[in-house]
């Protein structure tokens, strides 16, 4: 399995999960706070913290897990990976026993810091001695789960993760509707944890049978190595600390248990900024560490520019529309519009956004790669500065002072993060940020300004949000608008390449049945059945190219079922006497004789007169075919998935170039093992075939009676990507093409016109609608989706 394709299964798989246990609290939040009420739900967000707070002690040993463990598992060294293994399991085995029993005889001492009234504090010492031993399970198994990561298993984790949040979510409507409150709420915890813990202990034996257990594996110098990395990833977890619990500790000894609730409610809500973008960050971490171990730095920055700008593309839509709607969101998640938590959450969006733009793509690599330092100091701007600006914030402001000091604290270490990432990866920030943020931002821009104009000056005249109801409708209808127009504006402001397009639906591909892509794998025979296949060509005062074009395209085809159309735009050279005695020559050859020259319009009307599966096009300076090239065409044509306008090659020598631009214009992509090469650029309408499925999909080709000449083959080419067909050359079937001055100074009054006539652009009003079929054609995004899972196989 490739590199890319184990990011994109684990990110899937990541995805999932992360969607099990981000609905899991949204849905049970408001049923906890009815059933426990504020202040014990304030207890509850502070035991998670201190039991947060007491697992720094580790100096992150468990976070240098990952990095070790995927190092000496590619280099197939399974001494130091079972040191490593054995490390985790017996230091925390004994310091989370520490912890436990320190706990259980200070629980008093540590719980009399926060203003818990006397009639909850009893209760909530239980409720924290049932947190100590869900800690004890938690960390004491750590190291199981990072095993599986570090070998690309991270599937079973999230499988394992959603079990185990469905179990929380029934263990805690189950012990709460039975009246256990605050404590039962604690061991549906311990029971989700444990699924969590014991689980990836049988897979990683399973996948790893040369893991071994015993103290002799206990190497104190591996510890040394690992707690050196994790020292300075400490300040990282302090840090994550400072930002989500620190401030809801301060909050509980300096202000209420009330405000400590809507604190967490306004950090669940800004959560959902970072849920989508993370699920990329979190793929990164073993992608990164192994590019390291074989030293392919090119690859790491080209990594690191990816991931930049598919986190801008995902974060900041999702960051602003929760700062804009937030009002919306409290009244639809939680059932009342709580002015100071939506103030909250604004403020804290605001920290998010920069993080998650300026942060987090270096973030996800250089810690993995052995540069935890620039985390490092990042940790220790963002907790001086917010332990020291949250704690006179809170003293003076209260609950909104703690939202100021973690989002300024959040700003700056982020920028210092976006400075020396870019300084690591010698990249321009300049440039970086030119290419990566400009485009979104007015994305963004456009998108927020109509939805809310359209929410705050039209749809609340008709729905009030005044119901979890009504704004779930409002919410719906505005996001819905916001992102059709962030959508279109990406792909008008031409955002994405065509590698990000093709690894957009290569993700999605994996949600697709093998039984449904087996249906449009290369069919096993592809080839032609004798079916009618229609020629036609559009000529007007070029008899002597004519009369060549057609000798050498009937010599070529005898052998097939055929009808041959040929539209003359009232030719006066001859053309026409002709045309006559050609058509008498063989009945499946039929003239169309038009009283006006309509020129490249005549390519339309041809068309509709074709009656085959089959449908060439062909200009009349096309002088000569190979044997057999109509056949191959088809059987290649075929044989390509969705296949949708394939044109011959031509012949280039020093008088012509075939009216094709160089090979540096040009892509290969192979087909049937390599039999067909298909040349995606520049495709031009010399001598092309399309399906009769196509066709009737695509629909006719452009006419303009106002013109005589415009890039029809263009238009064609583009429409048909549009609905998801491929557009390309056949490369090595070449017939020739006489264009150029060479073979046209006998033309020269035509080709005059034509050309006037071609710097015309097409009226912009076809131009608008063209553009918003192909960006809202579902045909086009099943069959790319499609495609890239094909292409990913062959």
């Amino acid at each position: 399995m490739s590199l890319t394709d184990k990011v994109i299964k684990n990110t899937l798989y990541n995805f999932i999960s992360q969607i099990a246990t981000f609905i899991s609290p949204l849905l049970l939040t408001p049923f906890i706070i009815g059933k426990i009420g504020e202040e014990n739900f304030g207890i509850f967000a502070i035991l998670l913290g201190l039991t947060g707070t007491i697992g720094l002690i580790d100096f992150s040993i468990s976070t240098s897990f990952v990095v070790f463990i995927s190092k000496y598992y590619n280099q197939k060294k399974f001494s130091e990976l079972n040191s490593v293994i054995n490390i985790g399991i017996f230091f925390y085995f004994f310091l989370s026993a520490f912890v436990i029993i320190t706990g259980f005889f200070f629980s008093k001492q540590i719980l009399s810091l926060i203003r818990i009234p006397d009639y909850l504090f009893d209760s909530s010492i239980t409720a924290f001695r049932i947190s100590l031993l869900t800690f004890f399970v938690s960390n004491t198994f750590l190291v199981f789960t990072s095993v599986l990561i570090s070998i690309q298993r991270m599937y079973i984790i999230s499988i394992i993760t959603v079990i185990s949040t469905t179990a929380n979510i029934f263990f805690t409507l189950i012990f709460l509707s039975s009246g256990f409150g605050l404590q039962g709420l604690m061991w549906s915890q311990f029971i989700t944890v444990s699924i969590l813990s014991f689980t990836p202990l049988y897979f990683t034996f399973l996948y790893l049978p040369e893991i071994k257990i015993g103290i002799k594996y206990f190497k104190k110098k591996t510890l040394r190595e690992i707690g050196k990395f994790g020292t300075q990833m400490q300040m990282s977890r302090l840090s994550t600390f400072a930002s989500e619990k620190y401030d809801e500790i301060l909050l509980g000894i300096f202000s209420s248990l009330s405000s400590v609730t809507y604190y967490n409610l306004s950090v669940k809500i800004s959560r959902f900024g970072r849920f989508i973008p993370m699920q990329i960050v979190n793929q990164v971490a073993p992608v990164a560490a192994e590019l390291n171990s074989k030293n392919q730095e090119e690859k790491l920055k080209k990594l690191f520019k990816d991931i930049s700008k598919y986190l801008t593309l995902v974060s900041l839509p999702i960051v602003i529309y929760i700062f804009i709607f937030s009002d919306l969101i409290f009244i639809a998640w939680i059932g009342s519009n709580n002015t100071i938590a939506v103030q909250i959450t604004r403020i804290l969006m605001i920290g998010q956004a920069v993080n998650l733009l300026f942060s987090a793509p270096g973030n996800s690599i250089t810690p993995n790669i052995g540069f935890p330092k620039y985390q490092m100091f990042e940790g220790l701007i963002h907790l001086g500065v917010n332990l020291i600006i949250s704690l006179i914030l809170i003293l003076k402001f209260g609950v909104l002072g703690a939202a100021y000091g973690g989002a300024f604290a959040t700003i700056t270490s982020s920028l210092y993060v976006f400075f020396v990432s870019g300084r690591h990866f010698r990249i321009s920030l300049k440039s970086l940020s030119s290419e990566t943020y400009f485009k979104p931002v007015i994305a963004v821009f456009f998108s927020s300004l109509i939805s809310y104009f359209l929410y705050n000056n039209i749809l609340i005249n008709f729905i009030e949000p005044i119901n979890r109801i009504n704004s779930l409708y409002l919410l719906l209808i505005t996001a819905l608008v916001y992102n059709i127009v962030f959508i279109l504006s990406v792909f008008l402001l031409k955002y994405l390449n065509k590698d990000d397009k093709f690894l957009i639906f290569r993700t999605v591909s994996k949600f697709i049945p093998q039984k449904v892509l087996s249906k449009y794998k290369t069919p096993l025979n592809n080839k032609y059945k004798n079916e009618l296949v229609s020629f036609f060509i559009v000529t007007h005062n070029r008899l002597k190219m004519l009369e060549k074009c057609s000798e050498a395209l009937l010599r070529s085809i005898k052998n097939m079922n055929y009808e041959v159309i040929i539209w003359d735009n009232a030719s006066t050279d001859g053309t026409k006497e002709f045309l006559e005695k050609l058509c008498k020559t063989d009945n499946r050859i039929r003239v169309v004789f038009d009283n006006t020259n309509s020129g490249v319009n005549g390519k339309g009307k041809a068309a509709e007169e074709c009656k085959g599966d089959y449908i060439f096009g062909i200009d009349d300076d096309v002088l000569d075919f190979p044997e057999n090239w109509a056949i191959e065409m088809i059987n290649a044509y075929n044989c390509i998935p969705f296949m949708g306008y394939l044109a011959t090659d031509v012949i280039q020598n020093e008088f012509t170039n075939g009216a094709k631009p160089g090979p540096e214009f040009y892509r290969i992509e192979k087909y049937c093992g390599g039999t067909y090469n298909l040349m995606i650029g520049p495709t031009g309408g010399w001598c092309f075939l399309i399906s009769r499925k196509v066709y009737n999909e695509v629909g006719k080709f452009l006419i303009l009676n106002d013109r005589v000449f415009f890039a029809e083959d263009g238009d064609y080419g583009v429409r048909t990507i549009g609905r998801g067909f491929k557009v390309g050359i056949l490369e090595g079937l070449k017939v020739f093409h006489a264009t150029g001055d060479y073979y046209n100074t006998e033309y020269e009054s035509i080709l005059k016109n034509k050309y006037k006539s071609a710097k015309l652009s097409l009226p912009i009003s076809y131009r608008i609608k063209r553009k918003l079929k192909c960006v809202f054609s579902i045909r086009k995004f099943i069959r790319n989706t499609i495609d890239a899972s094909i292409k990913n196989e062959r």
